[in-house]
């Protein structure tokens, strides 16, 4: 669950504003990002549609850079 964190900051939540969004306790959230817990399947589904990406990416099937956006790939950056 390693990429739930950057789903968060990417979208300038607080661990206390997914919380509340999941009906959840921050320190679950924090548990989650850490590593020490895992999500439910419905958790997973409830992120994936408050990050706006898949279930695949939050578990690590895709690249947290090339799904933390809108649900598409990012562009590379250009080394300026």
């Amino acid at each position: 669950m390693s990429c739930l964190k950057e789903f968060r900051e990417n979208k300038g939540y607080t661990q206390e504003k997914v919380a509340e969004a999941l009906g959840i306790t921050q320190g679950a959230v924090s548990q989650w990002e850490n590593g020490s817990s895992t999500p439910s399947v419905s958790a997973l589904k409830k992120l994936a549609g408050l990050y706006n990406c898949t279930v695949d990416s939050l578990l690590g099937g895709v690249s947290c850079n090339e799904d933390a956006g809108h649900g598409r790939p990012q562009a590379a950056p250009t080394g300026r």
